[in-house]
């Protein structure tokens, strides 16, 4: 862990939850902004409470805090690194439903298998990033997230660092986050996202906030606690290609 992300104080903590998961009956749907009544939001509706059986059982049995992973099985020939499908898109409406201070972590990753959901204790794990060629880098952060000056101060703080854009094809992308717990820190994950076009690359020049974030294939996002830090977040954020 670099010096920089031990002083923004979020540290990369939590494995992805073992074991081969549930495999879904409906593929997972993509978070919508759309009205209630219309076909996205009924959609994302009807899938949210196809998963309600299936994931009431595991948050019934076990203790807080819990991670989980979701395998998002897309059609075979279906793009994984373009076209939209944001990691993030599919997970914040499920850690919504279901109460984003239960989980420590989560894991999503795109494929061409069938899509899958596991839930299961958060365990502290022994991997170093640093040892598995993750790139990396850490700061503080502060007001309100929901502005463009908080994604603003992400963004400087990364193009200080250097040129980082990723060479063409699938990301790996891992996001960890120190918080007080009067944050909801699903609600981070989407401008957090948007500043990191000095990886992602961007849709186009002059949308600074617009990242080609569906070539992120593999994703993950922790937290922590500190209650001392107040409205202030630290974020860590660690990338390198990914394999398909």
């Amino acid at each position: 862990m670099t010096d920089a992300a031990e002083q923004a104080g979020a540290s990369w903590r939590y494995r992805r939850p073992a074991g081969p998961g549930v495999v879904l009956p409906v593929a997972p749907v993509l978070a919508s902004w759309d009205r209630s009544d219309q076909p996205s939001q009924v959609a994302l509706a009807g899938f949210l409470d196809h998963l309600e059986p299936i994931v009431g059982p595991a948050l019934a049995s076990s203790a807080s805090p819990l991670a989980l992973a979701l395998e998002v099985g897309l059609p075979t020939g279906t793009p994984l690194s373009s076209g939209g499908r944001d990691l993030d898109n599919y997970l914040f409406p499920i850690v919504q439903r279901f109460g984003p201070a239960r989980f420590a972590a989560v894991f999503a990753r795109k494929h061409h298998q069938r899509s899958a959901i596991t839930i299961g204790p958060a365990v502290p794990g022994n991997t170093d990033p640093a040892k598995g060629g993750w790139s990396r880098f850490a700061a503080w952060l502060t007001g309100s997230s929901q502005t463009v000056v908080w994604k603003q101060q992400l963004a400087d703080a990364l193009a200080a660092t250097g040129p980082v854009v990723v060479e063409e094809g699938p990301v790996a992308l891992h996001v960890a986050f120190r918080v007080s717990a009067q944050r909801n820190w699903a609600s981070l994950w989407k401008p957090t996202i948007d500043a990191l076009g000095g990886i992602l690359g961007l849709e186009r020049l002059g949308r600074p906030f617009h990242p080609r974030d569906d070539r992120i294939v593999d994703l993950g996002l922790q937290h922590e606690i500190d209650p001392s830090i107040g409205h202030a977040v630290g974020v860590a954020v660690w990338w390198k290609p990914a394999d398909l």
